[in-house]
C-alpha cells in the first residue's frame, strides 16, 4: 500500500468535510439561485464562514494534488470519502443541534460501502500518459450525464434537486480529480510542457463550474448532496482511471463479490440520505432538532 498517498488523500478528505460543513451553513442561510448561477457566490463572499470554507477547500485541493502526485487515481479518490462522515457531525455543530441520525447512518454506510469498495477493487497504478484523443470519449459521456442530471433536478422539490445538483457536481468533480492526476504527471516529468498543455486550463474551467455548481447544491440540505458527490467522484475517479490512465483494478473471484456487496451499501446510503426527515431550513427558519438559523454569519 502506498502509505504517504494513503495520508495525504485521508488529511484531504477531512479538510473536504470541514469545508462542505462552512459551505452549506453559508449556502443555507440565502436566497434561492440557479444551478449556475454566480451571483450566489457574490453574496456568499460577504460570509466569514464561506471564506473560511474556501480557504480550507484550497488546502484540501493542494493535499489532493500532493497524493495524486505520489500515488494512482484510482487509490487517491475513495479515499476521500472520509469527509463524508466528517461533515455531517460538523455541520450539525455549526447549526448548534445535534445530527439527525439517517443522515449519520447514510454516511456511515455510504462511507463503509467505498471503502469496501477500494479494498475489493485494490487498484494499482498504470504508466500511461493519455493523449487528448483518449479523453474524449468519456469527457462525452460524462458531459450528458451532467446535462441530465442538472435537468433532473430542475423544478424538482428542495432534497430532490440538492441530490440531482451533487450528482451533477460530482460527475464534474471526478473528471477535474482526473484531469489534476494528468497535471501533476506533467508538472513531475516536464513542468514548462505544463503551461502550454490543455488539461491545465480545462481543469480551471471545469473546477469553477463545479465550485459555483457546490454552492447552489448546499441551498437545501448538506447530507443528499454530499452523498451524491461523494459517491460519484470516486466512481468517476476509477473509471478514469482504468480508462484513460490505464490502471489495474481487481474484479474477479471474490473481489468481484466485494464490489458487489460494497454497491449495495453505497445504493442504501445514497437511499437514506435522499429519503430522511432531516431537511435544511429556509433562512431565518428552525431545523429539525435544532434553533433557528441566524441570518448572518
Amino acid at each position: 500500500m502506498n502509505w504517504p498517498a494513503i495520508l495525504l488523500a485521508l488529511l484531504a478528505a477531512a479538510t473536504f468535510g470541514a469545508t462542505s460543513a462552512l459551505q452549506h451553513h453559508a449556502a443555507s442561510q440565502e436566497e434561492r439561485h440557479g444551478a449556475l448561477d454566480p451571483r450566489l457566490v457574490a453574496r456568499l463572499a460577504r460570509r466569514p464562514l464561506w471564506l473560511a470554507g474556501v480557504i480550507c477547500d484550497g488546502g484540501a485541493v493542494l493535499l489532493q494534488t500532493a497524493a495524486l502526485a505520489l500515488g494512482p487515481l484510482s487509490l487517491v479518490e475513495p479515499l476521500l470519502t472520509g469527509g463524508l462522515f466528517l461533515a455531517v457531525p460538523f455541520e450539525a455543530a455549526l447549526d448548534r443541534r445535534r445530527p439527525h441520525p439517517r443522515d449519520l447512518a447514510a454516511a456511515a454506510v455510504a462511507t463503509v460501502g467505498l471503502v469496501g469498495f477500494l479494498l475489493a477493487a485494490n487498484p494499482r497504478g498504470g504508466a500511461f500518459t493519455p493523449s487528448a484523443r483518449t479523453w474524449l470519449p468519456p469527457a462525452a459521456v460524462l458531459g450528458l450525464l451532467v446535462a441530465a442530471a442538472l435537468a433532473a433536478g430542475r423544478g424538482a422539490p428542495p432534497t430532490r434537486r440538492a441530490t440531482c445538483l451533487g450528482l451533477a457536481n460530482g460527475l464534474i468533480f471526478g473528471l477535474t480529480a482526473g484531469l489534476l492526476k494528468a497535471c501533476t504527471d506533467l508538472l513531475a516529468s516536464d513542468p514548462w510542457r505544463l503551461l502550454t498543455s490543455w488539461p491545465l486550463y480545462a481543469l480551471a474551467v471545469l473546477g469553477a463550474v463545479g465550485f459555483v455548481l457546490s454552492q447552489a447544491s448546499f441551498q437545501d440540505t448538506l447530507t443528499a448532496p454530499l452523498i451524491a458527490m461523494t459517491l460519484t467522484e470516486p466512481v468517476v475517479g476509477l473509471a478514469l482511471g482504468v480508462a484513460v490512465f490505464h490502471e489495474h483494478l481487481a474484479a474477479t473471484g471474490p473481489r468481484a463479490v466485494g464490489l458487489a456487496l460494497a454497491g449495495v451499501l453505497m445504493a442504501v446510503g445514497t437511499w437514506l440520505a435522499v429519503t430522511s426527515p432531516a431537511r435544511a431550513a429556509e433562512p431565518g427558519q428552525t431545523l429539525p432538532g435544532g434553533p433557528a438559523q441566524a441570518a448572518e454569519v
